[in-house]
């Protein structure tokens, strides 16, 4: 069994590749880049979001995945959305972990996180949505983190009332 990881050299994906692999599961990584080098990586696929068979064939006989769409045109995330809950309906994984990536699952506002979430929910495949709108790392951004050095404020566009989920993406530390 494997644990197949999508974006697996980014800011998300490294970072869960690297703890399954300290924890000694066997991991494929799925990169645009077939020739990526992913620490801690068994198989390196280079499968887009834009195949669905693609897809299928890297999580056939997987125990885990990790998915998040990445950031480009709603009509390519609805695309992609829909071409990873066919796989995941073909393949049958153990278990899926999707990532919102910040982006909304509402229903009523829709959009393909929403999408995604709703099909993985009508899918019977176990799975998680982990949806975090706040990553810690984006306060360390140079016009977040000037303006708390140089004014003793931090300019992030949420209303003091709401409460906010967080969640880091850095990589684990090790000593």
């Amino acid at each position: 069994m494997t644990y197949v990881i999508h974006g697996a050299t980014g800011a998300q994906g490294a970072p869960v590749v690297a703890a399954l692999a300290a924890a000694g599961r066997t991991v494929t990584a799925l990169t645009r880049n077939p020739d990526a080098v992913v620490p801690g990586a068994q198989h390196v696929v280079a499968a887009g979001y834009s195949s669905a068979a693609d897809l299928t064939d890297a999580y056939r006989g997987a125990e885990g995945i990790f998915v998040h769409l990445p950031v480009a045109p709603e009509e390519d995330r609805q695309t992609y959305a829909h071409n990873i809950l066919t796989a995941v309906r073909e393949a049958r994984p153990d278990r899926v972990v999707f990532s919102t990536s910040g982006f909304p699952v509402d229903p009523a506002i829709g959009g393909a996180a929403a999408t995604l979430a709703a099909g993985l929910a009508d899918s019977g495949v176990s799975h998680a949505v982990i949806a975090p709108e706040l990553y810690l790392e984006n306060l360390l951004m140079p016009h977040v983190i000037g303006s708390v050095r140089e004014h003793g404020v931090l300019p992030y566009p949420i209303r003091a009332d709401f409460p906010v989920g967080r969640s880091s993406q850095s990589r684990p530390r090790t000593r």
